[in-house]
């Protein structure tokens, strides 16, 4: 966060109001109580009332599908809710399109220029008055309900301070290409896990607790290729526990304009750093890129040498007991990570075990402690292990395999 003096702002009208922001917000702020400076400089004056929920949503040069993403939230069926749409300094039809609405709830943020994202969202969270917020991007679809069933969850499960859903993909013309994407809910461990090899939260279909946020320092600024979500998830369970809803609540649009497919490598290597840091914090020691892009099943220059094989198992096994040690978990809680550790073991042993036999074991052993089921029932391990240690194998895995009764 940069310093300087507050964003200026000009409420131009008990309808639609209009703040512009010309300053950076000091760091002054983020040490400041959960409802921030805005407390008694004209918002409470409006008669608004205090909303539960402030929807945050930044917006640069989004005309094409910027309609449907604000009808989305003023069609939710909670209504207690304002709508802070940051217009980051675009040049197109976006402040005309933003001009058409009159609603009272939404709050217009006009940037002089184009600040980003991160430093955009921000300045939205500065502002916000609800204990919690949404987020929602300007190309995105927001089901109606889906206000009501993430505040009745985070209602009722007060150790959650973020909570992302599920989510379908649509392509440019609103028509749906998939089903859900994550196929189920996801708990506070499960998340924490699957955050240290990438992000399972759907940025646009978060709502937080606004106070966690803030005290974690909003969203960093530093980032140039949309990381800044992933980092901010990865302070905030410094603080607070994450979960995943398992209704598809979002349509998230996929189309040739998205950040993240324009500037993929570069969004890929930003996040890689990220990963690194916060595996680094909650292990005690700094992995290697290079092992966090092996479990991750990405490129990498050269050979896979027997260290790496080594260090990569390491990895996994330190970030699973990690895990495990936070909350405390049992068998019954560890089903989740249960089915996705194996997994990324077997993956390692098939794409690089081929010259490493003494590791792919390891491996291969360590998957059969913690998933007899999913070691043994996978053709691909199977067949990936005569190939490793040879024909002879065949009978022992029978003989495994009888013995954990799986046929």
């Amino acid at each position: 966060m940069g310093k300087g003096s507050r964003p200026t702002g000009t409420i131009l009208s008990r309808t639609t109001r209009t703040v512009g922001c010309t300053q950076p917000l000091p760091q002054a702020y983020w040490r400041s109580s959960e409802q921030g400076y805005v407390r008694g400089r004209g918002y409470y004056q409006l008669g608004l009332g205090m909303p539960r929920v402030s929807v945050v949503m930044a917006v640069y040069n989004g005309e094409r599908f910027l309609r449907q993403a604000i009808d989305s939230i003023l069609s939710q069926t909670y209504t207690d809710f304002e709508f802070i749409i940051a217009d980051d300094g675009s040049t197109d039809g976006t402040g005309k399109i933003l001009g058409m609405y009159q609603d009272r709830r939404i709050v217009r943020l006009k940037n002089e220029k184009n600040v980003g994202l991160a430093e955009s969202l921000n300045r939205g969270l500065a502002i916000a008055r609800g204990e919690f917020v949404a987020r929602m991007d300007a190309d995105d679809v927001s089901r109606p309900e889906r206000l009501a069933e993430q505040l009745s969850y985070l209602d009722s499960n007060p150790q959650i301070g973020l909570l992302g859903t599920d989510f379908c993909l649509m392509d440019a013309a609103g028509a749906l290409t998939s089903g859900p994407i994550l196929k189920g809910s996801l708990s506070s461990a499960a998340v924490e896990w699957a955050l240290c090899w990438g992000n399972p939260i759907v940025h646009p279909s978060v709502m937080f607790r606004a106070g966690t946020a803030r005290s974690c320092g909003g969203y960093p600024e530093g980032y140039q290729y949309y990381a800044e979500d992933y980092a901010l998830w990865l302070h905030m369970l410094q603080e607070t526990q994450a979960a995943v809803l398992g209704q598809p609540l979002l349509y998230l649009r996929k189309h040739e304009h998205n950040v993240t497919v324009v500037d993929l490598h570069a969004h890929t290597e930003e996040v890689l750093g990220v990963a690194q840091s916060a595996l680094a914090d909650r292990l005690g020691y700094r992995p290697s890129a290079r092992c966090i892009r092996l479990v991750r099943q990405l490129p990498i220059d050269g050979p896979v040498s027997s260290s790496d094989m080594k260090q990569s198992i390491a990895l996994l096994r330190d970030a699973f007991q990690s895990v495990v040690t936070r909350y405390g978990l049992d068998r019954a809680h560890l089903c989740q990570i249960d089915s996705d550790l194996p997994e990324r073991l077997l993956q390692l042993v098939q794409l690089y075990g081929g010259g490493h036999r003494a590791q792919s074991l390891v491996a291969f052993l360590h998957a059969l402690r913690l998933s007899p089921q999913t070691a043994l029932s996978s053709v691909r391990t199977r067949t990936l292990l005569r190939v490793l240690l040879g024909q002879r194998l065949t009978g022992v895995v029978r003989h495994i395999r009888q013995t954990f009764s799986l046929g």
